[in-house]
């Protein structure tokens, strides 16, 4: 059976057609130039949905696409297919970071948290960086768009918000002493 495959919610008709897949109508858009379509498509090919193969190498293709098109999820999927290494993926952590901080500065809150755990945990081929989590709070106060991200959030995630500052002042009087720590194994 077929269905209507239309612009990303628009009715205008110059951009509908019908094919027998999402997938078949994702990459006829793509074709055309017309863009906004990377993500969805992505999004197939990870899960193997709207008639498109899984194949995560394909996904994250159009993942990087979208990234660079400047799509905020795309940077955060992409950022953490790539710390994970999940599927066939070679573990890329510093690449991963970078699509993070990315988001992050798109006002991401998912990717906020996704940083954050990178930066106190470490990953594969990385140590905790308390410097780096003192560079990503600032990153967060200085962004309009995670605190308008913040403004619309739970009550509970508000307050870390407005802890932060007393957060980053207390990780700048005693990162020497967390150095310390993460270099013993301690934290």
């Amino acid at each position: 059976s077929s269905i209507i495959v239309v612009a990303l919610g628009q009715t205008n008709s110059a951009h509908s057609e019908t094919y027998d897949t999402l997938y078949e109508g994702f990459k006829a858009h793509i074709a055309k130039g017309l863009e906004g379509y990377e993500y969805p498509l992505a999004q197939l090919y990870r899960y193997g949905k709207g008639g498109a193969p899984t194949d995560i190498q394909k996904a994250v293709i159009w993942l990087r696409k979208a990234a660079q098109n400047d799509h905020a999820n795309a940077k955060f999927e992409l950022g953490l297919l790539l710390i994970a290494g999940e599927g066939a993926l070679i573990k890329d952590p510093f690449e991963g970071e970078k699509w993070l901080k990315a988001a992050v500065r798109q006002g991401h809150l998912e990717a906020f948290s996704a940083l954050s755990t990178f930066y106190t945990k470490g990953d594969d081929g990385t140590s905790p960086s308390m410097r780096r989590a003192i560079s990503l709070i600032d990153i967060i106060m200085t962004n309009p768009k995670f605190k308008a991200e913040i403004a619309k959030a739970n009550a509970k995630e508000q307050e870390a918000f407005k802890a932060l500052p007393k957060v980053k002042k207390f990780l700048i009087e005693n990162l020497p002493k967390i150095d310390v720590k993460i270099a013993e194994g301690l934290v």
